[in-house]
């Protein structure tokens, strides 16, 4: 018998385990996506294809400029934390749009365009995702997409130089939209203004108030949202609650969860055991093996979580020790795990905040493969952290002394939210150097939330 054979015959009796408990077949639907818009694992290209067709006035929605005038009033509330717009006549800054002008303009005539080249010249080669132009109103509004993608070098500052050249005499707005909310440091951030997607899910909620639009238009707005607002109160309540369960599974399971960590059958999903293991398994005639491929693919989103789960759980029981002085708090999830102060914890409890405004968040994301790189033929899970920062918890009077304190501990300081996040080298969490890395940054986190409790 080999490796493969022994291991699917292992993977086969810990199934059974888990197949047989009371809750598995409540918690199969963690596996199951409910909207085709779940299936398609959108690309940046994608969501700026699905930009454009939202910000053209002419196209099918039948919404006109409704969503390109949401973006730019978003885009203008963001306006005052930039250095330039501080006064509009300053030489070197743009001609900017106001909230109040944004309310008055006719932007029906906007033309969109995406990946316009703006030169083919080597040096300042490049492409903008989305370019709005309103040529009777004269407005121009720049959007780079990065969801959670890095700025190449001068990329910002390269196409606002030919945005200014070309459209002199335009009031201008420069936007880069990433829903992952990413530290961007760039020198062109003293005139762009970075949004995530909460513009979009607002005004997504705003169009689909009753009896507004066509009903086949309304469905394809439902499903955007759906996608979009992902722990919103619109969601399907088919996954309601699954949060809570999946943990107490992981922790009553345990002992085999672990085994099965340890099993190369869980990590197959639907291309690896299509393209290879269910081929091995019928050239081997191997009964066994082919179960063990066809469980593991269909239960493979589950078990990828129930294993990231109690990953969690000890790093959690690792920092309760290593930070016993710091009295953290813990909140679990699937994949995610946040940690805050009991400082903070007690004022939530008081309803004198609604969350905890600074914590770190530790996400342990199932990243799939490239369908055409080199990559292993498994999925992995590549931890990362995030120190995330309420900024208006401080209130309008403190902003600069909350934006102070963020740049102080490198965090990147927008108006709502100042971030910092950076990717783990690999999946092993509770090895000494992950744990001492969790521990300074709880440290670092546990510092501004000192600040900001005794303000």
């Amino acid at each position: 018998m080999d490796k493969k054979e022994r291991e699917a015959r292992s993977f086969l009796s810990d199934m059974t385990l888990l197949l047989s408990a009371n809750n598995f077949s409540s918690l199969a639907r963690f596996s199951q996506n409910r909207v085709w818009f779940d299936c398609l694992h959108l690309n940046e290209l994608h969501y700026c294809t699905i930009l454009e067709w939202l910000l053209s006035p002419a196209e099918g929605h039948g919404l006109g400029s409704f969503f390109l005038r949401r973006l730019l009033l978003a885009a203008a509330s963001e306006a005052p934390n930039l250095s330039s717009l501080k006064d509009e006549k300053q030489a070197d800054a743009p001609n900017v749009l106001t909230a109040d002008q944004i309310h008055t303009l006719s932007l029906d005539q906007a033309i969109t365009g995406r990946e316009t080249q703006i030169s083919k010249a080597s040096e300042e080669k490049g492409r903008i995702d989305l370019l709005i132009v309103e040529p009777q109103s004269r407005v121009v509004v720049v959007i780079e997409r990065k969801d959670g993608a890095t700025l190449s070098n001068n990329q910002l500052q390269k196409y606002q130089n030919w945005v200014e050249k070309n459209f002199e005499e335009y009031r201008k707005l420069f936007i880069l939209s990433d829903s992952r909310q990413r530290n961007h440091q760039s020198e062109a951030f003293n005139t762009w203004i970075q949004l995530d997607d909460a513009w979009l899910v607002a005004a997504l909620k705003e169009a689909l108030l009753p009896g507004r639009l066509p009903f086949s238009v309304q469905e394809h707005l439902e499903d955007l949202l759906y996608h979009f607002d992902t722990d919103g109160e619109y969601r399907d309540p088919f996954h309601r609650g699954i949060e809570s369960e999946l943990k107490e599974f992981a922790l009553e399971h345990s002992e085999v969860i672990k085994s099965l960590s340890n099993n190369t059958f869980s990590t197959i999903d639907s291309r690896s055991a299509l393209s290879k293991w269910l081929v091995e398994a019928d050239k081997s005639s191997s009964y066994q093996m082919r179960q063990a491929v066809v469980l593991a693919q269909r239960h493979h989103t589950l078990l990828q979580n129930l294993m990231a789960v109690q990953s969690l759980e000890a790093v959690r029981d690792i920092l309760v020790n290593k930070c016993s002085n710091q009295n953290l708090q813990f909140e679990l999830f699937a994949n995610r795990m946040n940690i805050g102060t009991q400082e903070m914890q007690d004022l939530v409890d008081k309803n004198v905040v609604k969350c905890w405004p600074i914590t770190l968040k530790l996400f342990l994301p199932n990243e799939p493969r490239n369908q055409l790189s080199d990559a292993p033929e498994t999925s992995h899970i590549t931890p990362t952290l995030e120190i995330l920062m309420d900024m208006q918890s401080f209130g309008d009077d403190r902003y600069e002394e909350a934006k102070s304190l963020a740049e102080k501990h490198g965090l990147h300081a927008r108006r709502r939210w100042a971030s910092l996040t950076e990717k783990f080298a690999h999946k092993d969490l509770i090895s000494p150097y992950q744990i001492d890395k969790l521990k300074a940054r709880i440290t670092q986190m546990v510092e501004i939330a000192d600040c900001w409790i005794t303000k």
